[in-house]
């Protein structure tokens, strides 16, 4: 057999022989993916509750739409449990009224019906104004930590200078407004289906 009958030969066994090996390996890689995917998304949920990552602490997640979160499309409410006993959830919320359109914020309550962090995780507000709700560009969100749906009264979920008893970000004031009313509109929405979201799992 000459040199070119043979290579003939070898070239798609190579290239059959490469497929295989990369079908192998991502069906290996696949599944690790997914894991630190999945571990990744997890770790801002235990950020935004304030809870350790610990072995006794789960997630269980929930779609909704509800359109009292402001919601645009299906997202995720998640429950978290210590030893099947629930002690805080994360709500997805989005604020319409943002300066530049959507903000879409993760609102962390425990199970006393307490902030316990809200973070921005989507958001096209002004670099150096609106942008301060970015959580590595000021610490304005932590205002509302502790904060309940009665405390302050529904009345005073509004700006100082509107009469409220929150501040508000120097030269944002539409983004300042759009995160509070987004912010009281969620613990609204948890103290209303508080029973519903903290109830025990089944088969925990």
């Amino acid at each position: 057999m000459n040199n070119a009958k043979r290579a003939l030969l070898i070239v798609p066994a190579l290239v059959v022989t490469g497929g295989l090996l990369i079908a192998a390996v991502n069906a290996w890689l696949a599944p690790r993916i997914e894991a630190r995917q999945r571990q990744a998304a997890a770790a801002i949920y235990f950020d935004v509750l304030q809870l350790p990552r610990a072995s006794d602490i789960s997630l269980r997640d929930t779609m909704t739409d509800d359109p009292a979160l402001g919601l645009r499309a299906s997202q995720k409410i998640i429950v978290a449990y210590r030893q099947g006993i629930a002690v805080g959830a994360v709500l997805p919320l989005t604020a319409r009224e943002g300066y530049g359109g959507d903000i879409d914020l993760l609102l962390g309550i425990d199970s006393a019906g307490k902030v316990t962090a809200v973070r921005a995780i989507a958001h096209n507000e002004t670099r150096n104004l609106g942008a301060a709700i970015d959580r590595d560009n000021s610490r304005w969100l932590e205002q509302f930590r502790d904060k309940t749906f009665d405390e302050p009264e529904a009345a005073n979920w509004q700006l100082r200078r509107d009469g409220g008893a929150s501040d508000g970000i120097t030269g944002a004031t539409v983004t300042s407004r759009a995160v509070i009313d987004a912010v009281r509109e969620g613990l609204k929405y948890f103290a209303a289906h508080r029973a519903e979201l903290m109830r025990e799992p089944i088969n925990e």
